[in-house]
């Protein structure tokens, strides 16, 4: 996540996980030297959080979330991350989920949203065998399309610089792989992924070859990924 967000945005500043769950995410944001907080619904995962970072350098504590929102002052954050975490709120819910974020965001501070991309709802369909009762076994209950994802963003305050399907797995950088199973394909993509973690270190953006490779990978994959910033 962190790969696709700083080939667009510069990380710094301080960072909100929304929808943290045990925290691993947070762990990615903490190594990289963020100010991080974090906040979920779930009160045992809260306390799980606080306790798991106690006393980390960076770690601005966690947070429940509340049925009026978060207990969060306006203009907090600079960044925020909303990862795999809108699919399971329901739809007349999203636009105050979304409003919320931007109320913790600073003036022009930058969001990222990743949801399931092109869920086909059937695949995942079960059956309570005590009532019959037919639910989703992820319990989503919303499906995304790039232009659905798109249009809530922006509708709720957003200006969006990335919206498109990315095949996240794709983007992470295993090491080369050996000689038996070398492709030209899967060297190429190494070789981008290697220069892309160097011109990360030196805080190069524009002639990221991470930026190439995700220009190549759009249009497909399994994960719909939304990258913008605050309006107004």
């Amino acid at each position: 996540m962190l790969a696709v967000f700083s080939a667009f945005i510069p990380l710094g500043g301080s960072v909100l996980d929304f929808g943290a769950g045990p925290g691993f995410f947070v762990e990615k944001l903490l190594a990289r030297g963020l100010s991080c907080a974090a906040c979920d619904r779930s009160p045992k995962a809260v306390h799980t959080l606080n306790e798991r970072f106690k006393g980390r350098r960076g770690w601005l504590g966690a947070f429940e979330l509340r049925e009026r929102g978060m207990p969060v002052p306006e203009r907090r954050f600079d960044m925020a991350f909303c990862l795999e975490t809108l699919e399971h709120v329901l739809p007349e819910k999203a636009p105050e989920v979304i409003a919320d974020l931007r109320r913790v965001l600073r003036d022009g501070g930058t969001l990222m949203v990743t949801v399931p991309g092109e869920e086909d709802p059937a695949r995942n369909t079960a059956m309570c065998p005590e009532c019959g009762c037919v639910f989703h076994r992820y319990q989503h209950v919303r499906i995304f399309s790039p232009q659905d994802l798109r249009s809530l963003m922006e509708r709720e305050g957003f200006e969006t610089v990335f919206c498109d399907l990315l095949p996240l797995w794709s983007l992470k950088n295993e090491g080369f792989p050996p000689l038996a199973e070398l492709s030209v394909r899967r060297l190429g993509r190494q070789i981008l992924l290697a220069a892309a973690e160097a011109a990360d270190r030196m805080n190069l953006r524009r002639a990221n070859p991470r930026r190439m490779l995700i220009s190549m990978l759009r249009g497909r994959g399994d994960n719909l990924v939304w990258i913008g910033h605050k309006t107004g």
